[in-house]
């Protein structure tokens, strides 16, 4: 007996619930126990203090994520609940695709062929696992597409379901409350509904009651602009994160903008400048390298039977649902027009920052893909036996293989890295620290650890990338974190940069006394003058330049914080590729130093070297690849630098001096060479060289690391600065070596093309006038 209209509805919903649950299941299987890497620490902050996350400050998810944190306190730490929210969101948008695709298909495996291949493809999958704001999208994007397609549905069979229509404005007002990129698929999907709704009145088959109708969809628009005041709100609360401090309804347009990042692209061009002249020509995102990027990453996310069946649902749509092909049409050219705005570097880092934004997308191809499903099943009315054999075995190729392939490097089930960076952070800072960060791992790992587990609640944290914006300096007052004066945001009248910001700061905490300041870098030189760094485990501690040294003092300090570290996280290659492959290093850094200054009290004070245990360090030893030429590196430059420093004092020079740091100089060396053997790119290690080979006016050796320098960081002008120098001596040494003549020029010239890069990236940034300075600057004497 075949089932009728409503056990069709019936069954269709079971099936696709049953996926969302099976998919959920996977995804509590596999989530990250604790805040995932990026901005996963702040918004489990935000989303469990009431709070406001950075713009465009997410009001709808901060919302629905503090009533969750709130009514199901499920877990030992905000996060793991937060991520369960998130892998819900993302299951539930698998579920609502595949109903979608049955609607219009009228074939339900279809649906859940496609509902299978969204869940389980990598990225999809991987962003499930740790809070994030892309699931929480893809919903949206996915109850986009079932309105439309139920819409569709109706029209098609002359039953249009006008009480969608309301559905899905209060759906598209998540552009200004949630993510706006939503807009890409929200505005295709408003045309497309209004040319159908058009149509079914054309056909006398419009609304019964039309003035209703108006009135709930202005109320339905009404209700979905309401988490706008969310914000206003939580900034009157002074919670612990709230981005731009937004205080009146005034104050709105520039969260929502996000005229704080730049509005209309997703980095700043000096960031991306910096990426470019530091990495070279092959990190420029010119030539729409990331929408090429994009494409061809689909069957690595997907499977190759996935594109095909895009190609096939593509065709299908434009004969059998043209409205809905013509809106994912649309999509395409808004998604290219997206994409020329997207210039994140093309460097591992940034492209697991830029694959966040490949969700939507998959989210509609997903849909695609199950229109190509339906065409090579046929028509529903077939024989059911062939149809499901064939349907199984495309969920097999697409969904069930990239489970099977996927699993081990999605899995995040055991990634505590974030949460543990933050802890091993906060191990290096004294009592009372005043901890000025810099980059979104540092501050938003040590601002879980700080606002959320409530631990070092002594320590205060100062985001040195915000210091230029007044909002941000207004909250240090108020919150009382620092003493700063009123003239701190303007000096001479114009705004103050970080630098001025910084200088005032001094003025105000560390020579007054106030407390410890630590930092792992500053993001200007402004303190370099009156103030040292020394190192404190991964982080350092400010004191003033004149400040005596102590270096068994040090070392304790430093193996006290590594003492401390989470071991779990140390040294562990990382499941995926993405921000721990850029932050594991600076425990390579933290051990390097202190096993070099123990190597130079072993040489030059035993009594006072302590050798206590630590149990990092024991494992940093035996470390190899990257992580291991970076111990050795960083252990070879601490030995470096304090020869330097014995060297250059005058209480110590003297024709013995170096014949007594001599075996000093070889272990340095030796420790180098020990670096580039297992990893021939470690900068390190080549800077090491370079200098010890400046010391020994061993010119034709050094430039050979620098050239080597220079080919990895074309655009590295410090580094051009010595590179250029050493040349031109070598160059006069040996006239005759036109190998190095050759070498220097192809550099310069390379130069010329990276300026010519970073001019087309930011027109205004005075690229130009660099170009010819250098130029200049770079002359060959055999040119002159």
């Amino acid at each position: 007996m075949t089932p009728g209209r409503e056990g069709l509805v019936v069954m269709r919903g079971r099936w696709c619930t049953m996926l969302a649950l099976a998919l959920f299941a996977l995804y509590a299987a596999t989530a990250c126990p604790t805040i995932g890497p990026g901005d996963s620490g702040e918004l489990a902050v935000a989303l469990s203090s009431w709070g406001v996350p950075h713009a465009p400050g997410y009001p709808l998810l901060s919302i629905i994520g503090n009533i969750v944190h709130a009514w199901i306190p499920w877990g030992r730490e905000p996060a793991s609940v937060l991520n369960l929210m998130n892998a819900a969101f993302a299951a539930a948008a698998c579920g609502v695709v595949a109903s979608a695709v049955a609607i219009e298909t009228g074939v339900l495996g279809a649906g859940l062929v496609a509902g299978l291949a969204l869940g389980t493809s990598r990225v999809f999958w991987l962003h499930a696992l740790a809070l994030e704001v892309f699931s929480f999208n893809a919903l949206m994007a996915a109850l986009l597409l079932w309105l439309l397609c139920a819409f569709h549905a109706g029209v098609r069979d002359a039953r249009p379901r006008w009480t969608l229509l309301p559905a899905a404005l209060f759906v598209m007002t998540t552009c200004i409350t949630h993510h706006t990129t939503l807009v890409l698929l929200a505005l295709p999907v408003a045309v497309a509904m209004a040319v159908l709704a058009a149509r079914a009145i054309r056909w006398g088959e419009g609304p019964e009651r039309p003035g209703p109708l108006a009135w709930s969809m202005l109320l339905a628009l009404a209700i979905g602009l309401l988490p706008l005041l969310y914000p206003v709100v939580a900034a009157s609360k002074a919670p612990p994160m709230s981005w731009g401090d937004v205080r009146s309804l005034a104050d709105l347009p520039a969260l929502i903008a996000r005229r704080d990042f730049g509005t209309g692209t997703l980095l700043s061009p000096a960031i991306v400048i910096d990426q470019v002249l530091a990495h070279g020509e092959a990190a420029s995102p010119l030539g729409q390298r990331n929408l090429i990027a994009f494409v061809t990453g689909i069957p690595r996310d997907f499977g190759w039977a996935f594109p095909v069946l895009v190609l096939m649902g593509i065709a299908w749509a434009m004969r059998r649902a043209r409205a809905v092909g013509l809106v994912a049409l649309g999509f395409a050219v808004f998604l290219v027009a997206f994409f020329t705005r997207v210039n994140t570097p093309m460097l591992p880092l940034y492209a697991s920052v830029t694959e966040r934004f490949h969700i939507l997308p998959h989210v509609v191809f997903a849909l695609l893909a199950g229109f190509g499903a339906a065409a090579l099943a046929g028509p529903a009315e077939r024989v059911r036996a062939p149809q499901a054999v064939l349907l199984a075995a495309l969920a097999l190729v697409t969904g069930g293989a990239m489970l099977v392939v996927q699993f081990r490097a999605v899995n995040q089930r055991h990634n505590t890295f974030a949460r543990d960076f933050g802890a091993d952070l906060l191990s290096g800072m004294p009592p009372r620290s005043l901890f000025f960060a810099t980059g979104d791992q540092f501050h938003n790992s040590v601002l879980y650890q700080l606002a959320a587990l409530r631990v070092r609640r002594d320590v205060a944290m100062v985001e040195q990338d915000l210091l230029p914006f007044e909002w941000y300096v207004r909250q240090l007052r108020y919150r009382r974190v620092l003493r700063l004066p009123e003239a701190m945001t303007r000096l001479d009248g114009t705004p103050a940069t970080a630098s001025s910001a910084w200088l005032a700061l001094n003025a105000e905490t560390l020579d007054a006394g106030a407390r410890p300041i630590v930092a792992v870098r500053f993001i200007d030189d402004s303190w370099r003058e009156r103030y040292r760094l020394e190192p404190r485990g991964i982080v350092a501690l400010l004191r003033h330049a004149d400040t005596p040294r102590d270096l068994a003092a040090q070392a304790r300090a430093c193996a006290n914080a590594a003492r401390a570290w989470s071991l779990a996280s140390v040294g562990d290659e990382p499941s995926s590729a993405g921000w721990e492959v850029t932050e594991d290093v600076f425990y390579a850094y933290a051990l390097g130093q202190l096993q070099g200054m123990r190597d130079v009290l072993a040489f030059t004070d035993p009594a006072s070297n302590d050798v206590t245990r630590v149990p990092a360090l024991e494992r940093a030893s035996a470390w190899t690849g990257r992580l291991g030429a970076e111990f050795r590196a960083q252990r070879a430059d601490l030995l470096r630098e304090w020869i330097e420093g014995r060297l250059d004092s005058a209480q110590t020079r003297g024709p013995g001096v170096g014949a007594t740091l001599a075996p000093l100089v070889r272990s340095a060396d030796s420790l180098a060479r020990a670096a580039l053997a297992m990893d021939a790119g470690n900068s390190q290690a080549l800077r090491t060289l370079a200098a010890l080979m400046a010391r020994q006016r061993r010119d034709r050796d050094e430039f050979e690391f620098r050239q080597r320098i220079v080919d990895r960081a074309p655009g590295d002008f410090a580094e051009l600065e010595a590179y250029f120098g050493v040349a031109l001596r070598a160059m006069r040494a040996a006239p005759a070596d036109t190998a190095v003549t050759g070498r220097v020029t192809r550099t310069r010239a390379r130069l010329m093309r990276l300026l010519v890069v970073c001019d087309r990236l930011d027109p205004n940034a005075g690229f130009q006038d660099v170009a010819r300075r250098w130029a200049a600057a770079t002359e060959l004497p055999s040119a002159r």
